[in-house]
C-alpha cells in the first residue's frame, strides 16, 4: 500500500476542480456516444423486446451493491487517484468494444448477449469507482461551494450533451445501421483514454479516514442508524423508481416504428432542449442551493419533473403538429427539473455524511438505490410486456400506461421529500418567494457579477442596480458588501437593503450604527427605518444617544419611521431646544407615533412640546412641534387651553397655521361642543388673511370643528367646474347653489348667517350655509 498523499495547497486544489471538470466533458462525450437513444437504437437493431430493454437499463445498475466492498476497500487502501483512473478506464474501454461486437459475423441474438455482458462488466468496474470519486471531490470542493461549483460543472456538461449527439445522430440517420453503430462505438474510446490521462493529473488530498479501525460489518450499520439518512434513502429510492421504471421507454417512445419513429436528429435536437434548459438554469440552482439550502430547491425540482410524464400521454403517432410542442415544453421543463433534482440531491448526500465514514454513506446509498434501480426497469420491461396485451380506452397503450405510473411513483418522492427535515435549510415556500420576487434573474445576474467583480465603482454601480430592482435573492451578497473596503460600496449597500426591504438584513445593519470604522451609520439607520421591523428600536435608541452626531439624528428620522411606542422616553429626551436638528427629528418621531403613545408617555410629551412653542425658540422646531402636537391630539385631553394661549402668542403665519391645525384636531378629539370652538379658530383665520397657504390652512382647520372633518378640503384644492361638481353632491339648496354659481357673492353674503354674525352660527343655520361661508372666506 502506498504511503499517504501530502496535503496540497488551495491553488493546487482549484487546479484539481479545473482538470475535473475537463474530465466531466470528455465522460459527457462518452455517455452520449454509448448510451442513451443510441443503445436503445442499437439494441432494437438487435431485436430486443421490451423486457430485454428492461434489462439492459436494469441490470448495469443492479450492480451497484459492489460499491460496497469497494468503498471497504478504499477505506483500507487509503489513496483514490490510481483505483479510480484505472477502474473507470478499464469500464469505458469495454463498453467500445461494442464497435467489435457489432461487426462480428454471428447472429444479431448473439451480438444482444454479447451486448449485455459487456454493459454489465463496463457498469461494474464504473460503478466500484463511485465511493471512491465521491470521497475524493468532497475533499476538493469546500463545502459552502459546492452548489456552485458542481452548478458550473453540469452546464458545462449539458453544454456537451447538448451539442455532441448532433453530428452522431446525423451519421446514424445516413449510414446503415451495420456500419453507423461500429462507428459510434468505436469513435467512444477517443474520450476514454482522454478520461483516463485526465484523472491522473487531477491531485489528490489525503483522505480523512477512521481513528479508529472498526469492524467493516459494523461500519456498514452506522448509515441505517442514522433516521435522517434513511429517509433520504427512501427519497432517493423512489426517485430512481420514477426515473429508471420507464426510463427507456420514453426514448423508446420516440425512436420505435410502433411509437412515434422519429429520426434520430430530431430526437437529439429535441433532447438538446432539456440540455439547454439544464444549462440556463444550474447557476441559479447551485446559487439558490448554496444560499438556502439543498433540500427547498430538491423540492422544487421534483414538483417541474412531474409534468413530464403527463406531457408525453398527449403526444400519439404522425401528429407531430403537436407532438413537437409538446415535446419542446415537456424538454424545457423536465430539464430545469432533473438539473435541481440531480445537483441537490449529490450536495444533500454529500452534507448529510460525516467527513470520516463518507466513503461508507456513499457506498451504501449507491447500492441501495443502484439496487433499485437495477430491479425497476426490468419491472417496468415485464409490465410493458403485460400491458402491451391489453385493449386500453382513451387512446392509452402499453407506453402511456408506464408513464402514469411513473408519475405516482415522483408524486410518491415528493411526500417522502416533505417529510425529509434538514438543518440549515430554508422553507421551499421562502426560495418560491425568491423566486418569483420582482427581478429575480436580473438579481441573480448581479449578484453572481457582484461576486466576480473587483473595480470598486463597477461594484458601487452592480449594489445600486440590486437595490434598484429590490430583488431580495441579493441580501447576502449585499450583507456581506457592508464590509467592502470601498467607503462608497459599503454606504450603496447599505442604502440598497433599506430599498429592498428584507427583515434578513437588520442584524447586520444594527451593527453598522456602532461601526465608526465602516462609517455608514447615517445609511444603516435611514434603511433601519424603512425595513419597518421593531426589533432594532433598541440598537437605534442607542445609536441616537451615540457619540457620532449625523448617526444620532439618522437613528431619531428611523425611529420615527419604526413608530414603536417604546421608543417614545428616547425621543422625548431628545425634545432639546439648544439641539435643533435632533429636536425637530425628534418632534417628527413622536408624531409618527401619535395616538399610540403610551399613557405613561403622554405628560412629558406634552409638556415638553409645549415648551417649544415660545418665540426666542427656531421657526423649524416650533412648526416640528405643533405638528407633533396635532398628530397626538388623541392621546392629550389636557393641551387644549395651552394650546388656544398659544396661537394668542404665536406671530409667525406658518407656526399659527399649523397651530390651528392641532388646536382643530384636539377639539375634535376632546371637545364636547366642537362649534364652540369655532369662532377662535376663523378669528385666528382672520388674522392670517392674505397670507396665502397659511390662511387657507387655518379656515380648513376651523371648518373640520362645524362640518364633518375633511369636507372643505376637496372645494379648496378643485377649480372650476370640478368644485361646482362637487359642490352639487353637498348643497341640496339650490337657490343657495345658484347664487353662489353666478357669482352674486354679496347678495349670498347677506343671506348665510356665519358670515353676518362673522362666525357666529344662529340656531337656524345648516352645514351647508356654513360650508359655503367658509368657501367664500378662501376666495
Amino acid at each position: 500500500m502506498q504511503g499517504e498523499p501530502e496535503p496540497i495547497s488551495r491553488m493546487e486544489a482549484l487546479r484539481g476542480l479545473r482538470i475535473s471538470t475537463q474530465e466531466a466533458l470528455w465522460a459527457t462525450v462518452f455517455v452520449v456516444f454509448t448510451g442513451g437513444a443510441f443503445q436503445i437504437g442499437f439494441a432494437r437493431h438487435l431485436g430486443a423486446s421490451d423486457f430485454v430493454l428492461g434489462l439492459l437499463a436494469g441490470l448495469p445498475a443492479a450492480v451497484g451493491l459492489l460499491q460496497i466492498p469497494a468503498s471497504l476497500y478504499i477505506e483500507r487502501r487509503g489513496e483514490r487517484r490510481r483505483f479510480v483512473a484505472f477502474s473507470a478506464g478499464a469500464g469505458r474501454l469495454l463498453l467500445a468494444t461494442l464497435a467489435l461486437v457489432a461487426l462480428l459475423p454471428i447472429p444479431n441474438a448473439l451480438k444482444l448477449v454479447a451486448f449485455l455482458i459487456l454493459l454489465i462488466l463496463s457498469s461494474a468496474l464504473l460503478t466500484i469507482t463511485v465511493p471512491a470519486w465521491t470521497s475524493w471531490m468532497s475533499d476538493l470542493v469546500p463545502g459552502d461551494a459546492r452548489g456552485r461549483y458542481f452548478a458550473g460543472r453540469n452546464r458545462l456538461a449539458s453544454i456537451v450533451a447538448m451539442l455532441a449527439p448532433l453530428p452522431a445522430a446525423w451519421l446514424l440517420d445516413r449510414l446503415k445501421p451495420e456500419i453507423g453503430f461500429p462507428l459510434l462505438f468505436g469513435l467512444a474510446a477517443i474520450p476514454a483514454g482522454v478520461c483516463f490521462y485526465l484523472i491522473l493529473r487531477q491531485p489528490e488530498p489525503p483522505m480523512v479516514r477512521e481513528v479508529e479501525k472498526t469492524n467493516p460489518l459494523k461500519s456498514l450499520k452506522a448509515p441505517f442508524a442514522n433516521p435522517s439518512f434513511r429517509r433520504f434513502l427512501a427519497f432517493a429510492g423512489t426517485v430512481v423508481v420514477g426515473q429508471s421504471l420507464a426510463g427507456q421507454f420514453f426514448m423508446a417512445w420516440q425512436v420505435d416504428k410502433a411509437g412515434l419513429e422519429l429520426p434520430y436528429v430530431v430526437v437529439q435536437l429535441i433532447g438538446a432542449v432539456a440540455s439547454a434548459a439544464s444549462l440556463a438554469t444550474m447557476p441559479l440552482w447551485g446559487y439558490l442551493a448554496d444560499k438556502y439550502g439543498g433540500r427547498p430547491v430538491l423540492m422544487i425540482g421534483s414538483w417541474l419533473v412531474l409534468i413530464s410524464p403527463i406531457l408525453w400521454c398527449f403526444t400519439f403517432p404522425g401528429q407531430n403538429w403537436l407532438n413537437y410542442p409538446l415535446m419542446v415544453t415537456m424538454n424545457i421543463v423536465s430539464g430545469a427539473g432533473w438539473a435541481a433534482v440531480g445537483l441537490t440531491q449529490f450536495n444533500l448526500l454529500l452534507s448529510m455524511t460525516p467527513d470520516d465514514k463518507r466513503g461508507t454513506y456513499v457506498a451504501v446509498f449507491s447500492a441501495f438505490t443502484g439496487i433499485i434501480g437495477g430491479v425497476s426497469p426490468i419491472v417496468g420491461g415485464a409490465l410493458m410486456t403485460v400491458f402491451a396485451d391489453l385493449r386500453l380506452p382513451f387512446g392509452l397503450n402499453n407506453y402511456k400506461v408506464m408513464f402514469l405510473i411513473t408519475d405516482v411513483v415522483r408524486v410518491a418522492a415528493l411526500i417522502l421529500l416533505h417529510q425529509l427535515k434538514v438543518e440549515d435549510s430554508q422553507t421551499t415556500r421562502f426560495v418560491l418567494g425568491q423566486l418569483v420576487g420582482t427581478g429575480t434573474m436580473g438579481g441573480f445576474r448581479r449578484a453572481q457579477k457582484l461576486a466576480k467583480t473587483t473595480d470598486a465603482e463597477a461594484r458601487e454601480e452592480t449594489v445600486r442596480e440590486l437595490g434598484e430592482r429590490k430583488s431580495s435573492l441579493a441580501v447576502e451578497e449585499l450583507i456581506e458588501a457592508l464590509d467592502d473596503v470601498a467607503h462608497a460600496v459599503r454606504a450603496t449597500a447599505a442604502r440598497a437593503l433599506g430599498e429592498i426591504g428584507d427583515t434578513r438584513a437588520v442584524p447586520s445593519l444594527t451593527a453598522k450604527l456602532f461601526d465608526p470604522a465602516a462609517a455608514v451609520g447615517e445609511e444603516a439607520a435611514h434603511s433601519l427605518g424603512f425595513l419597518g421591523d421593531w426589533s432594532a428600536t433598541s440598537a437605534l435608541e442607542a445609536a441616537a444617544r451615540g457619540p457620532n452626531a449625523t448617526v444620532r439624528v439618522a437613528a431619531l428620522r428611523a425611529l420615527g419611521r419604526l413608530a414603536d411606542p417604546s421608543s417614545a422616553p428616547t425621543l422625548i429626551a431628545a425634545l432639546n431646544p439648544s439641539r435643533p436638528t435632533r429636536c425637530e427629528a425628534a418632534c417628527t418621531a413622536l408624531a409618527a407615533i401619535g395616538e399610540n403613545l403610551h399613557p405613561k408617555d403622554v405628560a412629558e410629551a406634552q409638556q415638553r412640546l409645549l415648551a417649544l412653542l415660545v418665540p426666542d425658540v427656531d421657526q423649524g422646531m416650533r412648526l416640528a412641534a405643533a405638528r407633533a402636537l396635532e398628530k397626538l391630539a388623541s392621546a392629550l385631553p389636557n393641551a387644549l387651553e395651552t394650546v388656544s394661549q398659544k396661537l394668542t402668542e404665536e406671530t409667525d403665519p406658518a407656526v399659527l397655521a399649523r397651530l390651528a391645525v392641532a388646536l382643530s384636531r384636539l377639539v375634535i378629539a376632546h371637545a364636547s361642543e366642537p362649534s364652540t370652538h369655532f369662532p377662535f379658530l376663523l378669528s385666528v383665520a382672520r388674522r392670517l388673511e392674505g397670507s396665502g397657504l397659511a390662511y387657507l390652512q387655518a379656515l380648513y382647520a376651523a371648518a373640520d370643528t362645524v362640518l364633518p372633518p375633511g369636507t372643505l378640503y376637496p372645494l379648496l384644492s378643485l377649480k372650476g367646474m370640478a368644485r361646482d361638481e362637487a359642490l352639487h353632491k353637498l348643497i341640496t339648496d339650490k337657490s343657495l347653489l345658484e347664487t353662489y354659481s353666478l357669482g352674486h357673492y354679496t347678495e349670498l353674503t347677506k343671506r348665510l348667517p356665519y358670515l353676518a354674525r362673522l362666525g357666529n352660527p344662529s340656531d337656524d343655520s345648516t352645514a351647508e350655509e356654513a360650508l359655503l361661508a367658509l368657501l367664500l372666506l378662501s376666495i
